[in-house]
C-alpha cells in the first residue's frame, strides 16, 4: 500500500501534493550531465570536445543554454560570450548551409536568454547568407545543402524554416515580400510538396537528381527540426493546421519501430552498426524540439516519450562520472561531447518531472487528507495506463463515491465532499464493479472546489543552498539545508498564465529555533522579514504564507537570508505552493 499524507495550511483549507522520492530528481540528474557537459568545454577555444567539431559545437552550447533557460541558472552564461568571441570573426558562416543553420538557432536562443541583440544579428547575418542558397530552378525550390549546390536535403531546409519562423517572431513590424516570414511560409510550402515526407509520415534524408524522394535513412534530427519549425510558423499566424501537421509527424517519429524500440527508447538507426562521428549527436535535435512543441500543445504522451527516454538514459546509458553514451537502451559505450549533449537533452525536456509508482492489480492505493473545513474538493490524480485507459473504484472514508471512474490520458479529476480533519482516499480495483486495466498512480492532489495550484520543489530551484534528504515529511527529491549565513537564497522560477494575486505555500521545517526570511518577487522585495515558526523537530513540517501578486509568463520568487533585513537562525525549505 502507498500513502500519501497531506497535511493542511493553516492559513487555507488546502490539501498538499505528495509524490514518490526519486533516487535523484530530474533536476538534479540535468545538474549532474551539465557538469559532466562542461568537462568537455575549452575555454581557450569556446568549443566541445565533439567527434564531428564545428556542428556539433552549435547543438552543445544550445543544450548549455537550455539547461540554463530550464535550471534558472547564469553558472554557464560566460560560454555564450566565449564561444562568440573565439569563433565570430567569420559570422559563423562555412562552406554548408545545415551547419550554419545549427549557429544561427543557438545564437537565437543565446539572445533570448541573455538580451544581448549581437547575438540576434548574428543570426540574422547567418539567415540571409543561407537565403542565398535558394534556388528555384532545380526542384522549384528550397536551399542546397551545400555552396557546391549538388544536394537538397530535408535538414538544411527545416533549419531554414525553423531559423526563419523564429527570427519573424523577434522582429517587430517584420511582413511582407522578402520578409522572415515570407522566407517561412515559401519554405514550409516547398517542403510539405517536395515528396520527402513519405507514406508513414516519416522523413527521408533528401532528393534525388531527379527530385523525388531518396528513400534513404530516416534520421531522427530529421523527424525532430521539422516539430520547431512548424510550432513556430504556428505561433506566427495562428494557423493550427501546421501545429496539427506537427503533432502528425511527431506521433509517427514517436511511435516507428524504425526509430523506437519496444520499450519506446529512441534508437539512431546507424547504432547496431555504428553512427560515426555525426549520428552521435542525432538524437539530440529531436527530443528538444519534440519537447518545444510539447509546450505548445501539452500532448501528455510527448511528455511520457520524453520521460521514459531521460529514465532510461539515467539507468542504462551512464558512468560512474555521470556521462551519457550513444544508446539510452544501453549499454554505455564511450563519452563525448556530442554523446553527452545529446542525452542532456532528453533530461532537460523533464525537469521537474517525476516517476510513476506501480499499482496494478489487484491493489490499492491510499491518500491521507486533513482538510481544514468540512465542504467539496477537488481530487486530481496523476498517472499512467497502459491501455487507452483503466478504471478504478473510488472511496472516501471507506465509502464509494465512484465505482468505475475512468482514468485516461494522465490525469483525471473527482469532485468529493470531505469532512475537516481526516479523511481517507483509496483507488482500488474491484473485479465485481467491472474495474480494468492496468495503471500507474503517480501522485493525487486535492483542494478546495474552485481553486487551483502548482508545486515548486526547493531541490529544483535555483539556489546556491546545499540539497538534504535526512529528514523524512518533504516532497520531491530533497529539500535545501541548513541554511544560515547572509546572500543564501532560493529561487523559485513560476510560470503563469493570467496575472493577478495568488497565495505563496511555503514547505519548511525550523527546529532550532524561530526563523526568518527576506521575500523577493520579480526582484522586489514584498516581505523584509518573513517568520518561519520553530517547528520543533526537523522532521517536523510546517507551512507559512503569504499574499502576492505574479504576472503573467515567468515569475521569480527569492527566498534570501539578509541579516541587516533581520534574517535569524537555521531553515530547510522544502517547496512553494501557487494557489490561484
Amino acid at each position: 500500500m502507498t500513502r500519501f499524507v497531506m497535511v493542511p495550511c493553516a492559513a487555507v483549507a488546502l490539501a498538499l501534493f505528495f509524490s514518490p522520492a526519486l533516487s535523484a530528481s530530474q533536476a538534479t540528474r540535468a545538474d549532474a550531465g551539465m557538469a559532466a557537459l562542461q568537462n568537455f568545454y575549452n575555454t581557450s577555444t569556446g568549443l566541445f570536445n565533439t567527434p564531428a567539431g564545428w556542428w556539433q559545437d552549435a547543438n552543445a552550447l544550445e543544450t548549455t543554454i537550455d539547461f540554463s533557460v530550464r535550471r534558472n541558472t547564469s553558472l554557464y552564461a560566460s560560454d555564450i560570450a566565449t564561444t562568440f568571441n573565439n569563433n565570430n570573426s567569420q559570422n559563423f558562416l562555412n562552406d554548408y548551409y545545415d551547419d550554419e543553420g545549427w549557429w544561427a538557432i543557438t545564437w537565437i536562443k543565446a539572445y533570448d536568454f541573455t538580451g544581448n541583440t549581437q547575438y540576434l544579428n548574428a543570426a540574422k547575418t547567418i539567415f540571409a547568407d543561407m537565403a542565398g542558397g535558394w534556388d528555384s530552378t532545380t526542384c522549384n525550390g528550397g536551399i542546397w545543402w551545400s555552396k557546391d549546390k549538388t544536394y537538397k536535403n530535408a535538414i538544411a531546409n527545416e533549419l531554414f524554416l525553423t531559423i526563419a519562423a523564429r527570427l519573424h517572431n523577434r522582429t517587430p513590424g517584420d511582413g511582407g515580400l522578402g520578409s522572415y516570414l515570407d522566407w517561412a511560409q515559401r519554405e514550409w510550402a516547398w517542403f510539405s510538396a517536395s515528396g520527402m515526407i513519405n507514406s508513414s509520415n516519416l522523413i527521408n534524408d533528401g532528393l534525388t537528381s531527379a527530385c523525388q524522394n531518396n528513400g534513404q535513412t530516416t534520421w531522427s534530427y530529421n523527424q525532430g527540426v521539422i516539430l520547431g519549425g512548424l510550432t513556430d510558423l504556428y505561433k506566427a499566424t495562428g494557423d493550427t493546421s501546421l501545429l496539427t501537421e506537427a503533432q502528425t509527424l511527431a506521433s509517427a517519429s514517436m511511435t516507428s519501430p524504425a526509430l523506437v524500440n519496444a520499450n519506446g527508447i529512441l534508437v539512431e538507426p546507424c547504432e547496431a552498426t555504428g553512427c560515426g562521428n555525426d549520428g552521435v549527436e542525432f538524437k539530440g535535435p529531436y527530443v528538444r524540439n519534440l519537447y518545444y512543441l510539447y509546450t505548445a500543445d501539452q500532448d501528455s504522451a510527448k511528455h511520457n516519450f520524453l520521460l521514459t527516454n531521460a529514465n532510461s538514459i539515467w539507468a542504462n546509458d551512464r558512468d560512474a562520472n555521470d556521462q551519457f553514451g550513444l544508446h539510452w537502451a544501453g549499454p554505455f559505450d564511450t563519452p563525448d561531447g556530442a554523446r553527452q549533449n545529446t542525452a542532456l537533452d532528453a533530461i532537460n525536456g523533464v525537469i521537474g518531472a517525476t516517476s510513476y509508482t506501480p499499482v496494478n492489480a489487484p491493489g490499492t492505493s491510499t491518500f491521507a487528507i486533513v482538510a481544514q473545513t468540512t465542504g467539496t474538493y477537488k481530487l486530481t490524480f496523476h498517472f499512467t495506463t497502459s491501455s487507452s485507459s483503466a478504471t478504478r473504484t473510488v472511496l472516501v472514508n471507506s465509502v464509494p463515491v465512484a465505482t468505475d471512474f475512468a482514468f485516461s490520458g494522465t490525469t483525471a479529476t473527482l469532485a468529493v465532499s470531505l469532512v475537516a480533519g481526516q479523511n481517507q482516499i483509496e483507488v482500488a480495483r474491484i473485479a465485481d464493479n467491472g474495474n480494468r486495466n492496468a495503471l500507474q498512480l503517480a501522485s493525487m492532489d486535492a483542494i478546495p472546489a474552485g481553486q487551483s495550484f502548482a508545486l515548486f520543489e526547493a531541490e529544483d530551484a535555483a539556489s546556491n543552498v546545499g540539497v538534504e534528504s535526512t529528514n523524512p515529511g518533504y516532497t520531491g527529491s530533497g529539500y535545501r539545508c541548513c541554511w544560515a549565513s547572509n546572500g543564501q537564497y532560493v529561487t523559485f522560477s513560476i510560470e503563469v498564465k493570467h496575472p493577478g494575486a495568488v497565495q505563496l505555500i511555503f514547505h519548511y521545517a525550523a527546529a532550532a529555533g524561530n526563523a526568518s526570511r527576506e521575500i523577493f518577487v520579480n526582484g522586489i522585495p514584498v516581505n523584509a522579514n518573513l517568520a518561519f515558526p520553530n517547528t520543533s523537530s526537523w522532521s517536523n513540517w510546517s507551512f507559512v504564507s503569504l499574499n502576492a501578486n505574479l504576472q503573467q509568463g515567468i515569475n521569480s520568487v527569492t527566498v534570501i537570508y539578509d541579516s541587516s533585513a533581520g534574517s535569524t537562525n537555521f531553515l530547510n525549505l522544502d517547496n512553494v505552493q501557487v494557489l490561484y
